[in-house]
Order: C-alpha cells, then sequence, then structure tokens
C-alpha cells in the first residue's frame, strides 16, 4: 500500500516541483465527475474541464485516449475529468494512467503581453 503510495502521488510531485520545465509527465488516478456547481476560477463545468491539484490551475492536461482539458478546479490528488452524466462517469470509474501537464499559461497566445510604444 505505501509503494503504491509513493509511486502515484509522492513521486510525481517531488518530479513535478524539481523540474523547471514546460511539460511533465506524470502517472496519476484519473477519476470522472459530473457535478454542475461553480469551479475554482468561479464557471462552471464543461467538457474539456478537469481537476487537478492547486498548483497546476490554469495548466491543460493531455490524457490518452480522453483529449486536452484545461485545468479550472481544485482537487486534492489524482486528476478529476468532467462528464456529462453519471452514466459516463460509471462508464469511466478510477483508471491509473500516465498524463501529460502542460504549462500552457506563459506560452499562450492570448496571455502574451503587448508591447507599448
Amino acid at each position: 500500500m505505501m509503494k503504491k503510495l509513493l509511486r502515484l502521488y509522492i513521486v510525481p510531485l517531488l518530479l513535478l516541483l524539481a523540474l523547471p520545465v514546460s511539460a511533465v509527465k506524470v502517472r496519476t488516478a484519473v477519476r470522472a465527475y459530473h457535478r454542475h456547481s461553480r469551479t475554482a476560477t468561479g464557471t462552471r463545468p464543461h467538457r474539456g474541464t478537469c481537476a487537478a491539484p492547486r498548483r497546476w490551475l490554469g495548466c491543460y492536461v493531455k490524457i490518452p485516449g480522453k483529449g486536452c482539458y484545461k485545468v479550472t478546479d481544485v482537487c486534492r490528488r489524482g486528476i478529476d475529468i468532467w462528464l456529462p452524466t453519471a452514466k459516463a462517469c460509471k462508464r469511466w470509474g478510477c483508471r491509473v494512467m500516465t498524463v501529460r501537464i502542460e504549462h500552457r499559461r506563459k506560452h499562450h497566445p492570448k496571455h502574451r503581453r503587448r508591447r507599448r510604444h
């Protein structure tokens, strides 16, 4: 049990804190939820949004077989992707997989600073 916790949660955290890179691959638990409450950024969840630990807020998560999700909500550990129905969430279940976290906040064209003339 302790080895599983180390492998799934603690080691990825240490890797993420140690490497100042724009993209990191992390092996973590990916779950699904279907609530329609407000997210941590103040928006309603919709297709393409997910919840992850607070340090990833605003980043993008590439999940194999599901696509790219933007982190707009906060959860304690792992990643929770938003799906429209409870049936879809039950079908997804909880899967342990390697996901790619992309820190696009600084590199996204919408977030570029305009030069003053």
